[in-house]
């Protein structure tokens, strides 16, 4: 959905200095209102999706009355409406989207950039090392666990130079990223 246009209110003059059709701000109103019923049965039916595959709880009776509302109240107050409804929905998706690992990219141990997938990351730490070390043979020595389950391992680039491996301090490290903070699952 496209954000929402700046319309006057009775309150402020549009920049042209002429004075604001109230029949206009109704129709505006009345469009953003339409807009948000389109809007209603997707966001319940993410809510639906997301509760059963993340136990998380939803409100559709908040999002009725948030489009009742909507339709009385001025453009501000709306807006704020709006903003409540987009975060609830933004923590749905995160919530259903569960656990993500993210890449850090670093030099001896300082952070250079975070990732959302290993490929970037070690392209980011490719590129430095190809500036410092034009033409030079690269590769990624990477720690494996025996065990299956596990969680991916921190990797590391290495630069060849007249038929020697030398490790060069750029790392790609894995970690867990949560979508939000669960009380439930305690501080570990």
């Amino acid at each position: 959905m496209n954000e929402p246009t700046d319309i006057p209110t009775t309150d402020q003059p549009p920049d042209n200095g002429q004075a604001v059709n109230p029949r206009g701000v109704a129709a505006a109103a009345g469009l953003i209102a339409a807009a948000l019923q389109q809007v209603i049965p997707k966001v319940a039916e993410l809510a639906a999706s997301a509760e059963a595959d993340a136990g998380v709880l939803f409100d559709a009776q908040l999002v009725d009355e948030i489009a009742a509302a909507a339709r009385e109240q001025s453009d501000v107050e709306y807006r704020a409406e709006l903003e409540e409804l987009r975060e609830q929905v933004a923590g749905l998706l995160a919530a259903a989207a569960g656990p993500q690992t993210t890449w850090r990219a670093e030099h001896e141990t300082i952070p250079i950039e975070l990732y959302t997938n290993r490929g970037s990351a070690r392209e980011h730490c490719e590129a430095l090392v190809r500036r410092e070390s034009p033409g030079a043979a690269l590769s990624w020595l990477v720690w494996e666990s025996d065990d299956e389950d596990a969680e991916p391992e921190p990797e590391e680039l290495a630069v060849t130079v007249d038929g020697e491996e030398q490790l060069t301090g750029y790392v790609i490290v894995p970690f867990t990223a949560l979508p939000s903070y669960a009380p439930e699952a305690g501080d570990e």
